[in-house]
This record gives C-alpha cells, structure tokens and sequence, in this order.
C-alpha cells in the first residue's frame, strides 16, 4: 500500500485501534504467509525431515538479520523482558536445528533500523508469530516425536502475556505519533522479508 493510501486510511478510521489498523493494513500478506509452501506441508503431513531442515534455516535467517530491529523497537518501548524473550527464541531455534544435525550457520546481515516507528511495526510481526507457532508445534506431531527439533515453535509460557503487553506498549506509543505509516510499513517489510527467506532457503 502506498503512502497516500495509508495516510488516507488512517484519516477515514482514526478510531481504529494501532493494532487494528496493523491487522488490516497487512491482512493480505500476513495471509499468503499462511499457505506458503513449508507451512503448508506441515499442516498436510507431507513434510519431511529434509524440507522441516530447511525451513529452520530460513527461520534462523529471518530472525538473525532483525535481531537488530527487535532491539530497538523494544528499547522503544521499553519492553527489556520481550527482548529477552526474542533472545531466547533465537537460542531455541539454534538447538532446532542442532536436532536436526545442521550446525548453527553464520547470523545474516543484519537488516537497517530506518526508525522507530518502523522498527515498532517489525515487533508487531515478530510477536505475534509467536501465537501461530504453537499450531505448528501441535501439527509436527507427526514428524516429530517429542518436543525437542521444535523448541522454537513450543515457545513459553508467558507468550500471551507477552503479546498483551506489547499491544499495551503499541497503543501508548502510537497515541504519541502523527502518522502510523511508518509503523504500517515496518510490518509489511517483516512480513514480505520473512516471505523473502522462505523462498531463497536452502
């Protein structure tokens, strides 16, 4: 969606909560993302050791080159313990793929921090995957015969209380903006980036 559009969007509902207007505004892609191959063959039982490998490497790839990003959103919002948390997921997606035999492959390059608005809208991505990762965990049940290769999908415990405080923290922050289109766009770039990783993995 272009600028216009968003500034355009945000003038006809200014009641719209920030987080309403971030599940609209990314609805489509946010979508797509749901029926991309990998997860695909997951919920259809057709995944192998192989193409789960390979999807762990495009995971790793993603969540390496916004570490940075996550960082300053969360230093933002002054979110200390969603920061740990992300950190934690990073580790536990490196002893997924240890499971898998695939020693830790190098961090990707590291993904710009164009502001704060933008990396808020990142978060917005990363956090709420968070939630859809527990169904894939319950889907690779097949695959997987105890929870350990999908440590990274089990997440934690607090992950809903996690989400609710960032909501929280995004509300409060977007109340202090004029726009909402740098934070809109900061979305749609995580999304389309993770899209990006699924289709270059290995």
């Amino acid at each position: 969606m272009s600028r216009p559009e968003l500034l355009l969007a945000e003038r006809a509902a200014p009641h719209r909560s920030a987080r309403t207007t971030l599940r609209i505004q990314t609805a489509a892609v946010h979508e797509a993302l749901h029926v991309a191959a990998p997860f695909a063959a997951i919920a259809d039982r057709q995944a192998t050791i192989d193409s789960y490998a390979s999807l762990l490497l495009a995971l790793h790839a993603f969540h390496t080159s916004m570490a940075e990003v996550v960082a300053r959103a969360c230093e933002e919002l002054e979110l200390a313990d969603l920061h740990r948390a992300c950190e934690r997921r990073r580790s536990a997606l490196a002893a997924d793929l240890a499971t898998a035999g695939i020693a830790r492959p190098a961090d990707a390059p590291a993904v710009a921090v164009t502001d704060a608005g933008w990396a808020v809208g990142c978060l917005y991505t990363l956090v709420g995957s968070t939630l859809g990762g527990k169904l894939i965990y319950r889907q690779l049940d097949y695959l997987l015969a105890g929870p350990a290769g999908r440590e990274f999908f089990a997440g934690a415990a607090d992950d809903g209380e996690q989400w609710r405080t960032f909501c929280l923290r995004l509300e409060l922050f977007a109340a202090e903006q004029h726009s909402l289109t740098p934070t809109v766009q900061g979305a749609h770039f995580a999304f389309e980036h993770f899209a990006s990783c699924l289709d270059n993995r290995p």
